[in-house]
């Protein structure tokens, strides 16, 4: 029976990290990967288990968005009552591969960033690959920022003082959409946080080896992804991988969350290094012990929870 976790790497691991890996792992054959629907199911399955409640404090505001298209995609407000101006609001962009999650798989994730944050929460429903690939989630989240300003009176949010916010293939449709954003009046962004983003279509960087042996993204999983997202083997355009653009200036203060034990780590950490050479307020956060999807452990890892505090730290003085 082969070891799932090593000795030498369960060495390396947070006890919180390892237990959750070992009770939510499940191995994909590379020859007969289960379907989209299917694994969307076990995704929804397994975040079931690990949510928690949105915070009784918010008010939650189901609406729709007619995207260029003509399409009707989902978004949810969460919203902290009785203020009295209008509140900065942040859209979150849920992980997923580009294929599985949706609303309520990160409704809990995204409470919390409200709650700690202290910003209105956006969380968008963005259409997912294979049956939608690029560039339609990235439209979708633009569509859905051209669609808060039109109403940000209606909905009592600041205009002026919006950011975008996505982990791990949403925190890439963040980084596309914030680069874009920049030949866009009417997208002014205040920040932009990207937790492990997934930012490009190679897996040349040290890290993809250095943690090959560490379950959750196998060669089969980060293939498939990508070609259900892009369509092929490469990036159809750079925005689809942002560490390519050759261009990042003007992008806005931007704050870079990565796992240690992620084999995207050091993409986030070059990504990091692109933007400060760019004169673009950036840092970055290797968290320590942990791997890719660490925010499913901020309610019960001590690592997790001082990472997701300094990301809603951020969020509260930048935006």
């Amino acid at each position: 029976m082969t070891t799932l976790i090593s000795p030498a790497l369960a060495e390396r691991m947070d006890p919180a990290f390892k237990a959750w890996v070992e009770a939510t792992h499940v191995e994909l054959d590379a020859n007969q990967l289960p379907t989209p629907e299917q694994m969307r199911a076990g995704f929804a399955q397994m975040c079931a288990a690990v949510n928690n409640p949105t915070d009784s404090s918010l008010k939650v505001i189901d609406f729709s968005i007619t995207t260029r298209d003509g399409a009707d995609i989902k978004a949810r407000l969460y919203q902290h009552p009785n203020r009295k101006s209008a509140a900065p609001v942040c859209v979150f962009l849920h992980g997923g591969g580009w294929v599985v999650g949706d609303l309520d798989t990160h409704s809990g994730v995204a409470s919390d960033l409200a709650m700690q944050s202290h910003c209105d929460i956006v969380a968008v429903d963005y259409r997912l690959s294979p049956e939608h690939q690029y560039p339609v989630a990235q439209n979708d989240t633009e569509d859905a920022l051209l669609y808060l300003r039109e109403h940000a009176e209606q909905l009592n949010l600041d205009a002026d003082r919006m950011g975008i916010i996505g982990d791990s293939a949403g925190a890439s449709l963040a980084a596309g959409v914030a680069l874009k954003a920049r030949t866009n009046q009417e997208i002014n962004l205040k920040l932009q946080v990207l937790i492990y983003p997934t930012l490009t279509d190679n897996t040349d960087a040290a890290s993809y080896e250095e943690n090959k042996a560490v379950p959750g993204l196998g060669d089969a999983e980060l293939a498939y992804y990508f070609k259900a997202y892009m369509g092929g083997e490469t990036a159809p355009s750079p925005y689809a991988a942002p560490l390519t653009v050759n261009n990042v200036e003007g992008l806005p203060p931007t704050f870079i969350s990565v796992a240690e034990l992620d084999r995207l780590r050091d993409d986030g950490i070059a990504y990091a290094e692109k933007l400060q050479k760019a004169d673009v307020q950036a840092e970055v956060e290797v968290v320590p012990g942990v791997g890719h999807a660490y925010l499913w452990l901020r309610r019960s890892s001590e690592v997790a929870a001082s990472a997701f505090a300094n990301i809603n730290t951020f969020i509260s003085e930048t935006i």
